[in-house]
């Protein structure tokens, strides 16, 4: 995680949060202000849960703010240097990433997990985390127990670090996407794509469809297939990506800024200022194949299994050339045999009723 300006979106898509500096702003879904606050210290982590929004600042403040109007409820605080704060699928479960590990909320209250050199975290199946560090060691964790699921050692430092819900981790490792199983011991594969270092990650809440941070750019993978599928350009630093419903894409700007995408149709929005603050304004270059966008979630409604398959033509050598034409003529020779057997049959019954022949048939 960095400790850029941080964005996130509730899981039911209904508010967005944004930190910048020690300024927290909300708003609605349709890109208009809904509150802001002030808070303490400068903000690293920014969470939209099912009730509340909750925050980290540089001073390790964990606060939760009421979704509604934005008035503070709790505060707590940790002795660990915060880099980050990540979301369980459940919309309730949170974990602050530091340098130590991730600090996780238990019932009973915070505690540290130990990963000492930890640089990305994120939280997977129920009674999961997965955690990289700096030397490229990727470990899938048990919360109840602190047991390592299993350990890989990956190319290069680890940027960042999702879940998809088709089973498997997404690892981020300067320019490649990793996707490492479940239990954390195999590297499933291997995606390349992006054009600078990967520094944040988010996957669709579906698994299908992977974003990440990289540089000014925001990268897109699929997952059925293992292939990029283009990228968001930017021509400002970009503090984080993230997915709401369906196939929403959200991309946090630096200044309390964002950006909304439809990835199904490509169309986009983006978040109006609050009162008080200045409305910058900048260029969202779209390089992203819509078509093949449109075709994952095919293929993903179909099971990932291909909806189709290309028949090639047949090679005029193997007695298979010309095939629509060699159908054509095959359907006009029977249509021409049929109109003959009908003209002779109307031929015969002229016949026998012009010289009264019918009184020889033996018909009664």
């Amino acid at each position: 995680m960095s400790q850029d300006a941080p964005t996130a979106i509730a899981p039911d898509g209904a508010l967005l949060a944004a930190g910048d500096g020690p300024e927290l702003l909300a708003w609605r879904n349709d890109g208009a202000p809904s509150w802001k606050a002030f808070t303490e210290g400068i903000l690293v982590g920014v969470v939209v849960g099912l009730e509340h929004v909750v925050t980290v600042d540089t001073d390790g403040r964990l606060c939760r703010w009421r979704r509604g109007d934005g008035e503070l409820v709790s505060t707590q605080r940790i002795s660990q240097a915060p880099t980050g704060l990540i979301l369980a699928s459940d919309g309730r479960s949170i974990a602050i990433v530091t340098p130590d590990g991730p600090v996780v909320e238990f019932p009973h209250g915070l505690q540290l997990v130990p990963v000492p050199d930890t640089t990305a975290a994120a939280f997977g199946p129920e009674g999961a985390i997965g955690v990289g560090k700096a030397d490229g060691t990727f470990t899938a964790i048990e919360l109840m127990s602190g047991a390592a699921w299993g350990t890989i050692k990956l190319g290069a430092r680890v940027g960042a670090v999702a879940w998809s819900s088709l089973g498997s981790w997404l690892v981020g490792c300067e320019l490649v996407l990793y996707r490492v199983s479940g239990d954390g011991t195999t590297m499933q594969a291997s995606i390349p794509g992006a054009d600078k270092p990967i520094t944040w990650l988010a996957c669709a809440q579906n698994g299908l469809i992977a974003a990440a941070r990289a540089g000014e750019h925001a990268e897109l993978w699929e997952l059925h297939g293992n292939r990029p599928l283009g990228e968001f350009v930017l021509r400002r630093p970009i503090t984080s990506v993230w997915f709401g419903p369906a196939l929403m894409l959200g991309i946090g700007l630096e200044d309390g800024d964002a950006n909304w995408v439809d990835l199904a149709t490509g169309a986009s929005f983006r978040t109006e200022p609050h009162p008080g603050r200045a409305r910058n304004t900048w260029r969202l270059e779209n390089r992203v194949d819509v078509g093949a966008v449109r075709g994952a979630i095919a293929m993903h409604h179909a099971g990932g299994s291909p909806i189709a398959r290309y028949v090639p033509r047949p090679d005029p050598d193997d007695g298979g050339g010309g095939g629509c034409l060699a159908g054509c003529i095959s359907i006009a020779s029977m249509l021409g045999l049929l109109t003959a057997m009908c003209g002779g049959l109307l031929l015969l019954m002229y016949i026998l009723r012009t010289y009264d022949l019918w009184r020889y048939l033996p018909i009664r």
